[in-house]
């Protein structure tokens, strides 16, 4: 359960137990924090400053010194954004290598220079093209992703839809003597579990039992 950050997170997990991985990711005012309590990730984490979360102009500076420091095979990515970064460093370093990427969904239909008008957003979008088009290959978790893939106009044959998997469920405990409800889930401000907690004073009257918050992030504090 969670976002492209757990994901992410994962994938570099399972990365690292079968090839040398080196993980590039943002410097944010949350991330050192993060990296003191994640201190069993089993991977090198390199923090890039960035101007924004995904690294799409902002990193192409530190991506390209790494190219030129270090030879890798592939590269992967989350979504588009990170992929044209490490196209076009890749192209500066002269050290061009695949590029793959997990396709999250909601990048890909995004029009966020929209408000600022149509000759705007064309530009955001021919770019959103051209890292498309230097993609090697695109692992999307669901068909629907796949989909809009295909409106973006990626040949199929770039397209491999791999579903989330599972891990081997620990052996079931006893059903807990009254209701528990259980909310898994990053604690940053757009997840709004502060208007769970909200509603769970309406709706405990009438359940009874207990809400287990499970997660992390900078709106712990307030929250709690």
């Amino acid at each position: 359960i969670g976002g492209i950050q757990t994901y992410a997170h994962q994938l570099a997990r399972e990365f690292a137990r079968r090839c040398e991985l080196q993980v590039v990711a943002p410097l944010s005012p949350h991330s050192a924090a993060f990296d003191a309590r994640d201190t069993e990730r089993g991977f090198d984490l390199l923090r890039l400053r960035a101007f924004d979360d995904d690294l799409a102009f902002s990193g192409i500076a530190g991506l390209r010194k790494l190219l030129r420091a270090q030879r890798f095979d592939a590269a992967f990515t989350t979504h588009w954004a990170p992929s044209f970064a490490v196209q076009q460093a890749g192209r500066i370093a002269r050290r061009e290598l695949p590029v793959f990427s997990a396709a999250h969904g909601k990048e890909l239909i995004h029009r966020p220079f929209a408000r600022f008008g149509t000759a705007a957003q064309r530009v955001y979008d021919a770019v959103r093209s051209l890292a498309l088009r230097g993609t090697a290959g695109f692992f999307p978790v669901s068909e629907r992703t796949a989909q809009v893939l295909d409106t973006a106009r990626v040949a199929r044959e770039r397209i491999r839809v791999v579903h989330n998997g599972v891990e081997e469920p620990e052996p079931l405990v006893r059903r807990s003597p009254e209701p528990l409800f259980v909310a898994v889930g990053r604690l940053v401000e757009y997840k709004r579990i502060d208007l769970l907690l909200r509603l769970w004073e309406r709706v405990r009257p009438v359940t009874g039992g207990r809400l287990v918050i499970v997660g992390d992030g900078p709106e712990r504090p307030r929250l709690e």
